[in-house]
């Protein structure tokens, strides 16, 4: 997904993203424009179904929360919808009249897509934009597969194209699935940084907010009007109208058997986002997170707003309909059809404003707060949410902790913030620190443990207990060396990134930690170098020398850092004394693959935290060849150690992963992880 906005960015994914925050709205009310187009040919009803999807909460929400999975997905329902519809035939065909029903059209010919004749094209469409549904939220592929399954029950050989267009997301769906058959809950999770949220309740989620809101209190920018219900006087303004006029739509004619299928899919996807909350995938600080409802309301609330235009397109052809009296009766039936026309139309206009008003209140007090208060003062309004998006800094790490990052050395830096309650959280990076393309929601799931209902954030691990003992050492400023956490988790650099008071005054703690040496305060932070022991002549010894790869004696000393590519290694090591090992900072996990020579290393398990090592043996005598890489991309760290051959070695990576993060905190990709201490 990311890398189609990079193509789509002419290579520039960030440009891309920023263009894709700017234009959302008016994306996902052109698709609706066009999806309208299957289920009406009136141009105001299409204009008002663009204005009211352009306006959704649920967008709202997305935008507010920087959610991308659920921008997209709420942008690319309605060109699925359309693509579903013309797939099966259910299209409405061209008319030749401009929108206006008064006019008799000429009859249309048979092409695929509409009139009942199915559409492989529009099928494949589908699949298409079912694979970047499921990338952007996985349980829109549930609700796809029981919508092809009611069509299919439904329409039978109409429907037969709709299989196929299931294939591109289960292909994408096999790998992941592979990878989690133990903890399946895994491929629930929304891609991304797990986020909190108060889910609204299936009330709120009918009327199209995805975030619970308080039902009384005052309005943003509204704050003269008197107490009252105002956020629920909002909430029904934008949501009951069209759940008003789709329930109408249950009884619209020759296409009602459709507005009764849009609503048993809507119905079905509310109760699936009711399931869902049960259902952990990932955690923050402290908290376990769900997968986010928006996705699944927008499509409940599309849904709807499918069965309203069926609906208004069927009142107005009832409105706009011909006589039908003999030319006898002409002036009467004249009469009678002017003043029927006069009756409707009071009531046309009343029922067009009510539905333009719900679209043009939620926009105007969803932007109104935007354009009059920094992104940082805005608080939730009605759509449940603040406004989380803001400019971020031009650069997370200094450029020497970035640049030896980047090195074959691959060395981490630890990265230090501290909030408003002098609480300090870290988090491991490297190269120039995390990014959206390095990180994993099957890697985020691993923090949770447990059943159904019932989860719990897991234990540490040795990795995760080593990066809290080191977090803990270095903010206490206490004289304890913390040197040994930091090699074995690989980290040759300190950044504290804010600069008011409790950060200067945490900063003159870590000046004072044995084996900091301070760099000085950049734009990025303060910045400490792991510097090394010094011997007699005063120079740094190599034995606390660190990186991603290092070659250790049997003392325990570094003899070397072996360079390393971004997932694996391939390099020659001059031979030594027996006992040496190769050692990897990153997690243990079997999933690690290594081989000397040729020959596979056998891992054995350790007592203490140490990272995932090989030890040459003496099968190949004495070899001057050594290539180390991974065969399986599983993090590892402390806690395994493999023997083997001396000599040449070979492995080559399958799949990344982040490294070592404790418990509770959000993931960072390959080469990150984060810790929370206070």
């Amino acid at each position: 997904m990311l890398w189609l906005l990079g193509v789509a960015g002419l290579g520039s994914t960030n440009t891309a993203l920023v263009a894709l925050m700017l234009t959302a709205m008016p994306l996902a009310g052109l698709s609706a424009w066009f999806a309208a187009g299957a289920l009406t040919r009136h141009r105001g009803l299409r204009f008002w179904a663009a204005m009211f999807w352009g306006a959704a909460p649920a967008l709202q929400v997305a935008l507010g929360d920087g959610r991308l999975g659920a921008l997209i997905a709420h942008i690319l329902l309605p060109l699925f919808v359309l693509a579903l519809l013309r797939a099966v035939g259910s299209g409405e065909p061209g008319t030749g009249t401009g929108g206006r029903s008064d006019i008799q059209p000429a009859p249309a010919p048979r092409v695929p897509g509409t009139g009942g004749v199915p559409s492989w094209a529009a099928a494949a469409a589908a699949g298409l934009l079912l694979a970047v549904l499921t990338a952007s939220a996985p349980l829109l592929f549930v609700l796809a597969c029981t919508a092809v399954l009611l069509l299919s029950v439904r329409l039978r050989r109409r429907a037969r194209t709709l299989w196929w267009s299931l294939l591109p997301s289960a292909a994408l769906l096999l790998p992941p699935a592979v990878s989690v058959l133990g903890r399946p809950r895994a491929l629930a999770a929304d891609p991304g940084v797990p986020l909190g949220f108060d889910a609204a309740a299936l009330w709120q989620q009918l009327l199209g907010f995805p975030v619970a809101f308080e039902v009384t209190g005052p309005l943003p920018a509204l704050d003269f009007l008197p107490a009252g219900p105002w956020p629920l006087v909002l909430a029904v303004t934008v949501g009951a109208p069209v759940l008003a006029l789709s329930a109408a739509s249950l009884f619209a004619g020759r296409r009602a058997a459709l507005a009764r299928l849009a609503w048993i899919l809507s119905v079905l996807a509310l109760l699936l986002s009711w399931a869902s909350a049960y259902l952990a995938t990932g955690a923050t600080a402290g908290a376990l997170v769900t997968p986010f409802p928006g996705p699944l309301v927008s499509a409940a609330v599309f849904l709807q707003l499918c069965a309203a235009l069926l609906a208004g397109d069927a009142m107005l052809a009832r409105r706009k309909r011909p006589g039908r009296a003999g030319a006898g009766s002409s002036g009467t039936a004249g009469s009678s059809a002017a003043a029927g026309g006069r009756t409707t139309r009071p009531a046309a206009v009343l029922l067009g404003v009510l539905l333009a008003l719900g679209p043009a209140a939620s926009l105007a007090l969803w932007s109104f707060p935007l354009a009059t208060a920094g992104p940082g003062s805005i608080t939730a309004g009605v759509n449940g949410t603040g406004f989380l998006v803001a400019p971020a800094a031009e650069r997370t790490l200094p450029a020497t902790a970035a640049d030896r990052g980047g090195s074959g050395e691959r060395t981490r830096t630890l990265l230090l913030r501290t909030d408003a309650n002098d609480d300090v959280t870290a988090a491991l990076m490297r190269n120039g620190g995390t990014t959206l393309d390095s990180m994993s929601a099957v890697y985020a799931a691993r923090t949770v443990t447990g059943p159904v209902n019932a989860e719990e954030l897991a234990d540490d691990d040795d990795a995760d207990a080593d990066l809290r003992r080191a977090v803990a050492v270095i903010t206490a400023g206490t004289g304890v060396d913390p040197r040994g956490e930091l090699a074995r988790l690989g980290v040759g650099f300190v950044v504290l990134q804010q600069s008011d008071t409790s950060a200067e005054l945490l900063a003159g703690k870590i000046d004072s930690v044995p084996g900091l040496t301070p760099v000085g305060q950049t734009g990025s932070g303060w910045l400490w170098r792991v510097a090394g022991q010094l011997d007699g002549q005063g120079t740094e010894g190599l034995s606390e020398q660190t990186g991603r790869v290092r070659i250790v004696a049997a003392d325990g000393t570094v003899e070397s850092v072996v360079p390393s590519g971004r997932t694996g290694v391939r390099t020659s090591i001059p031979a030594g004394e027996e006992g040496r090992l190769l050692v990897l900072a990153e997690r243990s996990d079997p999933g690690w693959r290594a081989s000397l020579n040729g020959s596979p290393c056998r891992r054995r398990r350790t007592a203490g935290p140490r990272p995932s090592s090989c030890r040459p043996g003496r099968r190949a005598g004495n070899g001057l060849h050594h290539r180390l890489g991974t065969m399986a991309g599983h993090a590892a760290g402390p806690g395994h150690r493999a023997d083997g051959a001396a000599g040449p070695a070979n492995a080559q990576p399958r799949r990344r992963r982040p490294a070592a993060r404790p418990a509770g905190t959000a993931p960072h990709g390959a080469g990150g992880s984060g810790a929370g201490s206070g």
